[in-house]
C-alpha cells in the first residue's frame, strides 16, 4: 500500500477526543482508516519521522499498519493508521458493557503484544508508550495489535513508566489535582526510550490484563501492585515474570525474545489456547556450553552454562558404581515429573558408562543459606514479612511434592542450602533432588549421609540429608513419611527468623552426634525468636512441626493456611 496522505481520504467521522488531540475514522478505497491527529506543539516531529518510517510498509501480524504522516499543510500532525474495528484492550479490562473474557485469553493477547513489540525492538524502534489504550483487538479479539507509539514526547504516565523515567510529581500538585489528571503530568524531555523501557512496561500491562485491576502507581504501592490473583493457573510463574520485568535495575530485566519464551511455556504448561496444548522445548545437550562451577558435592559437580543465550545450571555426575548411576537417573527422573512455580525446572538429562548429566534451570541469585550467612556473617537486612512469603513458597514446593501421584515424594534434604532465590530475591525454588524418594505407606530409613559436602559454598549441589535438619524417625532408622519434610521444614522456619544456626554449639562436633541430640528431643532454642507482633503464634508453629512425634506434625497443607491467613 502506498504512503498516505490526508487528500487520499473521504467519509471522515470523528471517533474521540481527548486533551492532546482527537482520533478520526476514514476511508481508503474499502479499507477503514484511523487518524490520530495532534497539535504540533505537543509532538517531536523529527522523532515521529524518524521512528515512523522504519514502519512503513512493514508487516507484522501483531503491529497496526502504520501508512502515512500529515504534516505539512496545518499546525497539526496526523498519524494515518489501520483502524482497530474492536476497540483498545483497555476496554476489554475495564469496559462495563463488555463480556468477561478469561485467563487463557488475556495470556495469549499478552502473547502477541510480546511478539509485536519483539519485532518492533528487531527493526531498532521501541515503542515508549506500551499500555492497554494503545493495544487493539481484531478478528473477535482473537488477534492483538500493537499500536500509538510514543510521539517522541514524555506523554505516558507514571503507572507504566520504568523507575528511571519516571517523573516526579510538584509538591504543589494536591491528590484533587493528581485524581482528575489520573496520574498524567506533561512535560517535555529530551526523548530517550529503550527496549528495557518497554519490558517494564509489557510487565505492568501483563498484571493489569490478568488481574484485572487499574494500574495507578499512585495509589497502590508496587510491592502490593505486582500480584496476580492466587486462583490463577500457573500465577507463580506469572508473577515471576512480572517481578523481572518491572526489575528497578533495567539490565536485570529480560529480553522480548526471553519474554516470549517464557509466556509459551507458561500456556503450554498451564493452559489449552485454540485447541493446542504446547510443551517445553526440548534441549539438545550437545548446545550446552559450560561456564564456571558453581557448587560440587559427594556426587558431582554443578556449572553455570549456556544455550542459546538462557542461562542453565548443569550438574555433572560420576557415578562410581552402579548404585550412584541409579541414584543419578532418580533425582532426574523425579525432577522431570514436577511442574510447579516452586520447584527448580528441570530441561534434560543425558547418561553414558562414565557421565550423567542434568540440566536445569539456573537460580541467579544462589540459594538461602549464602543470603542468610553472607561470609559467614548473619544478614538482618530483611523483614520478618519477607521471611514468611519466603517459607510460604517453600511450604507450598513441599506439599506440591507430598501430593504427587500415585506415591507422595518425600525431599529428604530441606535446607537452607537447597532453597535458592530467582528474580532478585521474590521468588524461591526448592532444588537437589538428589536424596528424594517415593513414600509406597511408610519408608525406612536407607543410606543417608552424616553432612553435607562443601555446604557453604555450594548454591546448586547434590548433597543427600544433613544432621542438623534431619528428623528424629530417619536418624533413629524407623519408618517415616512426608512428615519428615515437615520436620526439616521447621529447622529452616526457626532459621529465618532467628537468624542463627540451628546448634551453633554443636558445629565441631561430630554429625553422629548431632543427631543422638536430635533423636533425644534436643531442639533449636525456641526463645531465640525474637518477639513481634505474632511471635506467639509462630512459635506454636514450630514446635508442632518439629515435635518428636510424626503423627502429631501438621501437613504442609494445613502450614500453608496458616502463613497465608496469619502473616
Amino acid at each position: 500500500m502506498k504512503i498516505l496522505s490526508l487528500d487520499d481520504l473521504s467519509g471522515w467521522q470523528e471517533f474521540r477526543k481527548n486533551a492532546r488531540g482527537f482520533v478520526t475514522k476514514a476511508h481508503y478505497a474499502n479499507e477503514l482508516i484511523a487518524l490520530k491527529t495532534s497539535a504540533r506543539s505537543v509532538v517531536d516531529i523529527p522523532w515521529i519521522l524518524k521512528t515512523y518510517k522504519k514502519l512503513f510498509n512493514k508487516y507484522h501480524e501483531n503491529i497496526i499498519k502504520f501508512y502515512g504522516i500529515d504534516y505539512k499543510k496545518t499546525a497539526y500532525v496526523s498519524l494515518i493508521m489501520e483502524f482497530a474495528v474492536g476497540g483498545s484492550l483497555y476496554d476489554q479490562i475495564h469496559g462495563t458493557d463488555v463480556p468477561r473474557y478469561s485467563s487463557q485469553e488475556a495470556l495469549n493477547w499478552m502473547l502477541q503484544c510480546a511478539e509485536g513489540i519483539a519485532f518492533l525492538h528487531s527493526l531498532g524502534v521501541c515503542h515508549g508508550n506500551l499500555k492497554p489504550m494503545n493495544l487493539f483487538l481484531f478478528n473477535d479479539n482473537r488477534c492483538l495489535k500493537v499500536g500509538e507509539l510514543t510521539f517522541g514526547v514524555e506523554d505516558s504516565c507514571n503507572d507504566y513508566a520504568p523507575p528511571e523515567a519516571r517523573k516526579t510529581l510538584s509538591s504543589n500538585i494536591n491528590r484533587r489535582q493528581l485524581n482528575s489528571m489520573y496520574g498524567i503530568i506533561y512535560e517535555y524531555i529530551p526523548p530517550y526510550y529503550t527496549q528495557e523501557y518497554d519490558v517494564y512496561s509489557f510487565g505492568i500491562v501483563l498484571w493489569e490484563v490478568l488481574s484485572r485491576k487499574r494500574a495507578l502507581y499512585y495509589y497502590v504501592l508496587p510491592e502490593k501492585r505486582l500480584s496476580c490473583p492466587n486462583d490463577e493457573l500457573g500465577f507463580n510463574y506469572i508473577n515471576s515474570l512480572i517481578a523481572s520485568c518491572c526489575d528497578d535495575d533495567p539490565s536485570k530485566r529480560p529480553k522480548m525474545s526471553e519474554v516470549i519464551e517464557q509466556l509459551k511455556v507458561i500456556r503450554g504448561q498451564h493452559y489449552r489456547i485454540e485447541g493446542v496444548l504446547e510443551t517445553p522445548t526440548n534441549f539438545d545437550i550437545s548446545g550446552v556450553q559450560l561456564g564456571v562451577k558453581i557448587g560440587y558435592g559427594r556426587f558431582g559437580e554443578v556449572y553455570r552454562a549456556n544455550f542459546n543465550n538462557v542461562q542453565l545450571a548443569v550438574k555433572q555426575c560420576k557415578p562410581k558404581n552402579d548404585i550412584e548411576k541409579i541414584n543419578t537417573a532418580r533425582e532426574a527422573s523425579q525432577l522431570a515429573r514436577c511442574n510447579h512455580e516452586n520447584i527448580i525446572k528441570f530441561f534434560d538429562f543425558k547418561t553414558d558408562a562414565d557421565v550423567s548429566v542434568i540440566v536445569m534451570e539456573y537460580a541467579e541469585c544462589g540459594s538461602l543459606q549464602n543470603y542468610l550467612f553472607p561470609k559467614g556473617v548473619p544478614n538482618y537486612s530483611y523483614t520478618n514479612w519477607t521471611a514468611f512469603d519466603w517459607m510460604l513458597q517453600v511450604a507450598k514446593g513441599l506439599a506440591y511434592l507430598h501430593a504427587m501421584k500415585p506415591h507422595p515424594l518425600i525431599h529428604r534434604d530441606v535446607k537452607p542450602q537447597n532453597v535458592l532465590f530467582v528474580h532478585g530475591y521474590r521468588v524461591v525454588k526448592l532444588a537437589d533432588f538428589g536424596s528424594i524418594r517415593e513414600q509406597p505407606d511408610a519408608m525406612i530409613a536407607d543410606m543417608v549421609d552424616a553432612e553435607s559436602v562443601n555446604e557453604q559454598n555450594n548454591a546448586m549441589t547434590g548433597n543427600v540429608g544433613t544432621a542438623s535438619y534431619m528428623a528424629p524417625e530417619i536418624i533413629d532408622h524407623k519408618p517415616y513419611t512426608v512428615k519428615a519434610d515437615v520436620y526439616s521444614f521447621a529447622i529452616v522456619l526457626w532459621q529465618v527468623i532467628s537468624r542463627s544456626v540451628p546448634y551453633p554449639d554443636h558445629l565441631k562436633i561430630r554429625a553422629e552426634f548431632r543427631k543422638f541430640r536430635t533423636s533425644n528431643g534436643a531442639r533449636p532454642y525456641i526463645d531465640k525468636l525474637k518477639k513481634f507482633s505474632k511471635s506467639e503464634e509462630l512459635k506454636t508453629l514450630i514446635l508442632k512441626c518439629w515435635n518428636q512425634n510424626p503423627d502429631e506434625r501438621l501437613s504442609m497443607r494445613e502450614i500453608i493456611s496458616i502463613l497465608e491467613n496469619e502473616y
